[in-house]
């Protein structure tokens, strides 16, 4: 009964809820069951996910162990900026908005597609060793790296796009000498395999009124795009 009114409860939530604003979408580990419990496992670790959240964990693991994990996104993030209106402004609906308010503006939709996101795929055996375990991973962080906004929207003095391959190569190593007590440590080698980050730079000014001039028939000076692209083989 107790478990049915919560079920209730929790459907007459949903169908009240109104729109929600958070500050970004982000994935909190590696490893099905670290996401399923919101990155609750470092003490809990069992799996082969240990080698990033907690290796002391893999010496729970005996015999050979192969793990293949992946997370999917579809990251649909629109960018809303706030105008800030000049003059009057008469809306199709026939709505006037006066000067000096600042509205929400026209939604810039991130338009890549579905991504991979954290995948994670390893081995472990313990050799036949009691209280060992070994392990070799390679796995990606837990984030959403592939984004591309309109060029020239509102949104591009903050982000154009984002375009991260990173990949952890790993090797870990656990010892159990007690049953409630065990010891972990993993090894990473870090390939930055590309980082791509663009935005536009504001090189605007004002010659007659410096940079918080209102004298838009001075303004002169120059909008650039600015795409940086980096790689570092090894950290």
């Amino acid at each position: 009964m107790v478990k049915d009114r919560c079920i209730l409860f929790a459907l007459i939530l949903t169908c009240i809820s109104t729109q929600a604003f958070a500050n970004g979408m982000e994935f909190p580990s590696n490893g099905t069951e670290a996401l399923g419990r919101g990155g609750a496992f470092t003490a809990k670790a069992d799996d082969l996910s240990a080698v990033e959240l907690n290796p002391a964990g893999l010496a729970k693991l005996s015999g050979w162990h192969v793990y293949l994990g992946n997370q999917f996104s579809v990251y649909n993030a629109t960018f809303s900026p706030l105008v800030f209106l000049e003059e009057d402004d008469l809306f199709t609906n026939g709505t006037v908005l006066p000067a000096g308010e600042r509205y929400l503006g026209a939604g810039i939709k991130n338009d890549r597609g579905w991504q991979l996101v954290g995948p994670l795929v390893g081995v472990s055996t313990d050799f036949g060793l009691k209280d060992w375990a070994f392990a070799l991973s390679v796995y990606g962080p837990s984030a959403n790296a592939q984004s591309n906004f309109d060029s020239d929207g509102r949104q591009r003095f903050m982000l154009v796009g984002t375009d991260v391959l990173l990949a952890l190569y790993t090797a870990s190593v656990a010892y159990r000498p007690l049953d409630n007590l065990s010891f972990g440590i993993s090894f990473h080698w870090l390939n930055l395999i590309q980082a791509k980050l663009s935005m536009a730079v504001n090189g605007y000014w004002d010659q007659m009124n410096g940079w918080q001039g209102t004298d838009y028939n001075e303004v002169e000076g120059y909008e650039v795009r600015a795409d940086v692209n980096v790689a570092d083989d090894f950290a």
